[in-house]
């Protein structure tokens, strides 16, 4: 399908398989308001596909072979909702459009497009595998829950050359069936965002494994640069990050596991969250002037769940962080999450001035430079409930 030379006003399109929407640099392609006009759909057993999704402007399920490209303009019109929250009463009336969304499908190519003012979350891939997103501009700063691409148990998946901005959270990988998110790669991406930047949560049931992120510059984020989180079951493990670079940020890294235990569709066993095998590797951290609504910066945050529940095998390799530091009395030890909802802000003020560790085993530093713009009464990193 060729889309050329025009504005053109829409209700919900059907993708279907072996198909190459191409919209021409000429064209946009602008969502209505009117929600009558999109399917509601409620795929698999995926519970983001009931509890947050619902809709989209460019929809496809158990479809393979699809390409969305051109070099034109997909206009979700997502404003007129701004400030509504998730659609948890009336998904008929509340469940909001995003604007690419595709399920349980294969072959997706998602490329040179740009794409603004998302009524909810703006790429979706759920539950799908072989996937390439490359060469996108996303803009959609209007909140809340306006997240730049969300990958939901997918695999075999690349993303690369994007820049995001976001009104929530920008790259945010979830989990809520039981196939997972599994061989990553993506790099080249710079990511604004009013949430976190990079994220896995918090839908987190089945994996998040084998996934690289990389060579990414992150600006400008209310909350943390990368947020890791298992708190619904999900095993995390063999996960690197590197070449990061952070700016205007409220809070470098944060990685935590819990026991809320949110549950796929049709009698899901509950798992059990645990995370092992992370890299992180050269950093690069600089929060003169926090850009974040929280006056109070947490720093690094390594906090697991339990002594029976440890977070293992940390590596945190070539660090260059400059932190406010300031505190004159020591903060009282972190607290975890339990079943509440994971964020970096919910612990208490960090008790390192660097890095809080606690319920950890096996945390290793390599070349960490820390550079504090006040002078600070805590240790570079506390340790708490910690195994070598």
């Amino acid at each position: 399908m060729y889309i050329h030379d025009g504005t053109f006003f829409t209700g919900g399109l059907i993708l279907k398989s072996d198909m190459t929407l191409f919209v021409d640099r000429s064209a946009t392609i602008i969502g209505t308001q009117d929600h009558s006009q999109y399917k509601l759909v409620s795929p698999g057993i995926s519970l983001c596909a009931v509890r947050q999704l619902g809709r989209g402007l460019l929809y496809g399920e158990n479809i393979s072979n699809i390409r969305i490209t051109g070099g034109g303009t997909l206009d979700g019109n997502g404003t007129y909702r701004y400030k509504m929250n998730d659609p948890l009463q009336d998904r008929e009336a509340d469940a909001r459009p995003d604007i690419v969304y595709i399920s349980y499908s294969n072959d997706i190519v998602v490329e040179n497009v740009d794409m603004k003012s998302s009524a909810f979350w703006t790429v979706v891939p759920l539950s799908s595998g072989n996937i390439t997103i490359r060469n996108l501009n996303l803009d959609c700063m209007n909140t809340p829950n306006r997240d730049g691409i969300d990958p939901v148990d997918c695999h075999d998946m690349t993303i690369y050359n994007c820049n995001i901005m976001a009104g929530d959270d920008g790259l945010c990988f979830k989990s809520s069936d039981n196939v997972g998110c599994y061989n990553i790669d993506a790099y080249d991406m710079m990511i604004q965002s009013l949430a976190s930047g990079i994220k896995f949560g918090t839908d987190t049931y089945y994996c998040l494994k084998n996934a690289r992120i990389r060579d990414c510059a992150i600006k400008n984020v209310n909350r943390c640069g990368v947020s890791l989180e298992s708190v619904d079951g999900a095993a995390v493990e063999n996960v690197i990050f590197e070449r990061l670079d952070m700016t205007d940020v409220g809070a470098p890294l944060y990685i935590s596991t819990g026991v809320r235990n949110r549950l796929p569709r049709g009698n899901q066993p509950v798992r059990r969250s645990y995370m092992k095998n992370v890299t992180f590797k050269d950093i690069r951290f600089e929060q003169p002037y926090p850009f974040s609504f929280e006056r109070e910066i947490r720093e690094n945050m390594v906090i697991g769940q339990s002594k029976d529940n440890l977070i293992e095998n940390v590596n945190f390799i070539n660090f260059d962080l400059k932190l406010p530091g300031g505190v004159k009395t020591l903060p009282k030890p972190p607290v975890v999450i339990n079943d509440k909802y994971p964020e970096y802000d919910r612990h208490g003020l960090s008790s390192g001035y660097a890095f809080t560790i606690k319920y950890a085993k096996n945390v290793k530093f390599k070349n960490l430079k820390v550079t504090l713009e006040n002078e600070d009464i805590r240790d570079e990193v506390a340790y708490f409930d910690y195994e070598e």
